[in-house]
This record gives structure tokens, sequence and C-alpha cells, in this order.
């Protein structure tokens, strides 16, 4: 479900401030329902990818691309079943969806992340935005061509590398 607007830099700052309210709304739940359940829940290690990812990153480079909103999370959740049932209902309480596609979502292998949260019951990464636009290059081209021809003004050499090592078609994107 994408919005059809382009992300300011303004909303990049909102976006990671909600998430970040979010996770910790979440941990608080968690800790809530163990002690009323008088249980321990097992660490829960949340993967961020797709469109958000792009959005709550850090990198600075990202404020120059055209982003379309969003309001889904492709996101890898491994952990106790409590916890991402909980992560479903605090993304409905800021009008976003868990992904139920999400573990479809194609990341070359040697894909990195970085940390956005962490808690004793909670570890939420994301996905570095070259792997997000390598998937988007390869999994969505014509969805995604005028981002990629961005990306690789932005990104150069590196994304370049990486796209070529993948099998991308370049050609595609410099047209």
């Amino acid at each position: 479900m994408h919005l059809h607007y382009i992300i300011d830099f303004a909303i990049f700052n909102y976006m990671k401030e909600l998430f970040e309210k979010l996770f910790e709304q979440l941990d608080d739940v968690i800790a809530q329902y163990e002690k009323n359940n008088d249980l321990t829940l097992q660490k829960t290690h949340i993967t961020i990818m797709g469109q958000l990812a792009l959005l709550l990153h850090p990198e600075a480079k990202l404020d120059q691309l055209d982003l379309a909103a969003t309001r889904d999370l492709d996101a890898i959740v491994k952990g106790a079943n409590q916890t991402f049932l909980e992560l479903k209902k605090q993304l409905e309480k800021i009008h976003f969806i868990y992904d139920m596609d999400s573990e479809k979502i194609w990341l070359p292998q040697s894909y990195t992340t970085i940390h956005f949260y962490h808690s004793s019951k909670l570890v939420v990464d994301i996905v570095d935005p070259i792997f997000i636009l390598i998937s988007k290059a390869l999994k969505a081209k014509e969805k995604n061509k005028k981002l990629m021809q961005q990306a690789l003004k932005i990104f150069g050499k590196e994304l370049k590398e990486k796209l070529t090592k993948e099998g991308a078609d370049l050609a595609y994107f410099q047209k």
C-alpha cells in the first residue's frame, strides 16, 4: 500500500521518531505482558527491509532520492509470537500494517544492516540502503527505474559494482 507523494527531509526525521517511539512502546507492552502472565518471552529480532528501510536509515544521501511514502512494514520478525502480534497492534495504532509477504522479499546474501533499536527484549536492525536498492533493481526494475537512476548518480561506483555483481541490467537504468 503506497501513497503517491514524495518524502521530504522533515518526514525522514518524523518517521525515525515515530518508529523509535513505536519500538519503545512495544518494549513496554512486552514487559507488561510478561508481568501479567508471569513468564519471560524470548528476545525478538526485527530486520526492516523495503521502502521503510530507506526512510529510517540514517544514510545522509537518502534524502536526495525521491522516495514514495509507504504505510507498510516489510520486515523479518524472529522471536516470540506474542511480540509479533503486539508489533502488528502497535503498527495499526500509527496507521501502518505489517506486510505478511515480507518473507518473500529477496535480498542479496551479502546484505548488511545497522542497529536501529536495542533493548533486553527487542533488537531492530535496518538493511543498508545499497542492498534495498539492489533488490528493487532486480525484482521490480520497471517500477523503480526513476529511483534507480537517481540512486546510481548518488551512490555511484559502489552501487554500480554491486548491481553488476548481482547481474542487474545497468543499461536499463541509464536510458
